[in-house]
């Protein structure tokens, strides 16, 4: 599964409209230096409980998120009320 690469933000409203690209590609190496810093950390919170359960919870929250991250991909909504529009697409 892919991580999104590019976030389109569109608002119109009555005289103003915004367009905005956001590239996602940029915040994906920050996330992954986080990630590596973090898992040594999650390694030794769930070596230290003493619950089975609750270590297994700490050790599949990462790997989880970046399920949940990599699943926006291909996300769009579009809403409109009267004269004003807001679309976001996560490609």
């Amino acid at each position: 599964m892919l991580p999104p690469m590019f976030l389109r933000l569109r608002v119109q409203g009555d005289k103003r409209r915004i367009r905005l690209w956001i590239p996602l590609i940029v915040l994906w190496p920050l996330i992954i230096v986080v990630v590596l810093l973090g898992t040594p950390v999650a390694l030794l919170v769930a070596a230290r409980s003493g619950h089975r359960a609750r270590s297994r919870s700490v050790l599949l929250a990462g790997p989880l998120l970046l399920y949940v991250l990599a699943s926006l991909r291909g996300l769009r909504c579009d809403v409109v009320s009267g004269e004003d529009r807001v679309f976001i697409s996560i490609d």
